[in-house]
């Protein structure tokens, strides 16, 4: 299994642990902020989600550049460090302030920005890291499973420990994380040579990389659509589906999106751990599988189906996303894949930005189901549409070697 032989290598497996704790630390801070906007500002809650990408749209188009010119290991240390101070923003308000909530916006709009510096740029160390082509599929295999595994795990510690702890201090939580995270890195960065690679002369625009490879453009421009409609039927549909359904019951909340989490966790050990070869058709098949999962959470209303919908809809994030963090890593050079990320990043934040500032119109006027159920009728669409012309591709391919 690629993912077991990943965790052989001592540099990954530190690394894997550093950012499974950042992991847990940030969904912690996101499944807690956005219930507490939900029950303070009801449906304007997409506008501050819209906020959050839109800091990321902003970081990724003006400051790509910059980014580039300077060492990726100080990028990195620096990026979680201050997401630290900013997280404990809130918490120091909790106990000076009568109100903490608009500090936590600011620090989550912020946070979101610095994200997007920090994601692109740890991405494009792992090809060092890794070694090799195959062990790196493994090393992608294992990273995608931390985003995964918070998702089943920092729900249950807001279950166990929400009536014990105020909610203020998951907040603290996510601090410590970004500290382990800094750690992790340092310790695996000071035993390895990473040349910067943002030589000016190397530099190359993200645009002419795609012209060069339009099967990597077509699965980005694909991806970027789905991710519009995943962060409407996800991140802010979930919660609006238990308050519509359930009421104000953050528990139920938290089952649901452990459902979600776990799925998540099941693809990503899966389809982490074989090798992968179709790449582009992976992709797409994941886009289909997310898509019946919202169109059955769209359709049942017996709470045990709406959880098993929710771990059957999760199986196609892994399915998609590891094939196209391949897919990116194997069409380009490691100087070439943090313009290449922050492209992606910046499609598909902007797509899930056009989603959310909707969404405050859709949410008073639909209910969260039938939101759900649509996107995954669109993103059914889009994956249908992937593989047509993937087909189309390979069969003028082999026409034209005849």
């Amino acid at each position: 299994m690629l993912i077991l032989q990943a965790l052989k290598n001592r540099f990954i497996r530190v690394l894997w642990i550093g950012q499974l704790t950042s992991a847990v630390g940030d969904e912690l801070f996101k499944i807690t902020f956005i219930w507490m906007a939900v029950n303070t500002i009801g449906p304007n809650t997409g506008y501050i989600t819209a906020a959050q990408l839109a800091a990321i749209v902003l970081v990724t188009f003006i400051g790509g550049r910059q980014i580039d010119r300077l060492h990726p290991i100080r990028v990195l240390l620096s990026m979680d460090l201050i997401r630290a101070i900013l997280v404990l923003l809130p918490v120091i308000a909790f106990y000076k302030l009568k109100s903490y909530f608009w500090i936590a916006l600011t620090s989550s709009v912020l946070i979101s920005g610095l994200t997007g510096v920090f994601d692109p740029v740890f991405l494009s160390l792992l090809p060092t890291v890794a070694g090799s082509k195959r062990a790196l599929q493994g090393a992608t295999g294992l990273m995608s499973t931390t985003t995964r595994s918070a998702r089943v795990f920092a729900p249950i510690l807001i279950g166990l420990l929400s009536g014990v702890i105020p909610v203020v201090h998951f907040f603290t939580l996510d601090v410590s994380s970004f500290l382990i995270s800094a750690v992790t890195i340092f310790l695996v960065t000071r035993s390895l040579t990473f040349i910067p690679h943002a030589e000016k002369e190397t530099r190359a625009s993200a645009w002419k990389l795609l012209a060069r490879e339009p099967e990597f453009r077509r699965a980005l421009i694909l991806k970027g659509l789905t991710g519009g409609l995943w962060y409407l039927a996800y991140i802010l549909g979930f919660a609006f589906l238990v308050k519509e359904e359930f009421g104000n019951r953050l528990g139920i909340y938290g089952t649901l999106m452990t459902a979600y989490g776990a799925g998540n966790l099941i693809s990503a050990l899966i389809f982490g751990s074989i090798e992968r070869k179709h790449l582009e058709l992976q992709v797409y098949l994941g886009f289909l599988v997310l898509a019946i999962g919202f169109i059955l959470i769209g359709s049942v209303h017996w709470y045990p189906l709406l959880m098993v919908s929710s771990l059957f809809c999760a199986l196609g994030g892994p399915l998609n996303d590891i094939p196209f963090f391949d897919l990116a890593l194997h069409r380009f050079s490691q100087k070439e894949i943090p313009a290449m990320f922050r492209a992606r990043t910046f499609f598909e934040t902007a797509c899930a930005l056009l989603a959310t500032l909707l969404a405050p119109y859709l949410f008073r006027v639909f209910h969260a189901k039938t939101i759900i159920f649509w996107s995954g009728i669109l993103i059914a669409v889009g994956a249908g549409i992937g593989i047509f012309l993937t087909l189309e591709s390979k069969r003028k391919r082999i026409e034209a070697s005849i």
